[in-house]
C-alpha cells in the first residue's frame, strides 16, 4: 500500500481511498495506474509504483465529469501548468468526491485557499528562521555555476549596498572593488544594480534583476554632492 507524507498544520483530509485507477493522458494512448488516492483541503495526492501526483487545489482551473462506463465516473482536472489529470472513481466514491472535493476546485472565494487554514505550530515558530532556509552556496552549486568564474560576494552583508538585495550574491571573479559596486548602486533607482538571479547550466545564460537607471536630476545631485566633498 502506498504511503503519503504527513499533513501540514491546518491541512485536513477530505477524501481518501485505496485501489483507485486513474487514467493519465500523456501520449497517444492513455496510461493507467492503480494506487492510493488522498485529497485534503490543500492538495490531491496519488501514489503508485508508476505514477506520483501532488496537485494543489488552487492549481486546478476547471474540472469536468464524464461517464467512465459501467458504474465508473471520470473526473477531468485542467491545471494552470497545462497538466490534465484524469481520475476514475466508482460511483460510490464519486459521490463522496463530488460532495467534499469538487466544490473547492478551483476555490470560489479566497478564504477557501489553504493559506487561510495553515497555522504554523508553536514548536516551529520557536526555532524556524526563514532566512536560514536558503543556503546560497548550495543553490548555486545546484544551478551549475562555475566556481572558477564566479564568487559569492558579501559586499551587502550589512544591507548598506541595497536594502532590497540579499546579504550575499553571485558576482564575477574580477578585480571590481566594493567602491565600484557602491558607485554602480548610486546610479540605479533604489540602488538595485544588475544582479544574477538565475544561471542556466546548459546555455550558460543569466537571468538578471535590476532597477532602471536613476533619473538625471538624481544623478546630477549625487555628482554635485560628490564634488563638494572632494
Amino acid at each position: 500500500m502506498a504511503t503519503f507524507v504527513g499533513l501540514l498544520h491546518g491541512e485536513v483530509d477530505l477524501f481518501s481511498c485505496v485501489k483507485l485507477r486513474p487514467v493519465i493522458y500523456g501520449s497517444l494512448s492513455p496510461h493507467t495506474f492503480s494506487g492510493s488516492f488522498r485529497a485534503t483541503n490543500f492538495r490531491i495526492l496519488f501514489r503508485s509504483e508508476g505514477k506520483e501526483v501532488c496537485l494543489p487545489l488552487s492549481c486546478v482551473v476547471r474540472h469536468a465529469v464524464v461517464d467512465g462506463g459501467g458504474q465508473m465516473k471520470e473526473v477531468i482536472l485542467q491545471c494552470r501548468d497545462l497538466r490534465v489529470e484524469i481520475f476514475q472513481f466508482s460511483f460510490d466514491h464519486f459521490l463522496e468526491v463530488q460532495q467534499a472535493l469538487l466544490p473547492l476546485m478551483p476555490p470560489k472565494i479566497k478564504e477557501d485557499l489553504f493559506a487561510y487554514s495553515f497555522r504554523c505550530s508553536k514548536e516551529d515558530r520557536a526555532y524556524l528562521n526563514g532566512w536560514n532556509l536558503l543556503r546560497l552556496g548550495e543553490e548555486y552549486v545546484r544551478q551549475g555555476v562555475c566556481a572558477s568564474k564566479w564568487q559569492i560576494s558579501i559586499a551587502n552583508s550589512s544591507y548598506d549596498l541595497c536594502k532590497e538585495y540579499p546579504s550575499q550574491f553571485l558576482f564575477p571573479q574580477s578585480s571590481i572593488t566594493p567602491d565600484v559596486l557602491q558607485k554602480a548602486a548610486d546610479y540605479r533607482a533604489r540602488r538595485k544594480f544588475p544582479l544574477v538571479s538565475w544561471y542556466m547550466k546548459t546555455t550558460k545564460c543569466l537571468l538578471l534583476r535590476a532597477a532602471f537607471p536613476a533619473t538625471m536630476a538624481n544623478m546630477v545631485r549625487k555628482i554635485v554632492v560628490w564634488l563638494l566633498n572632494m
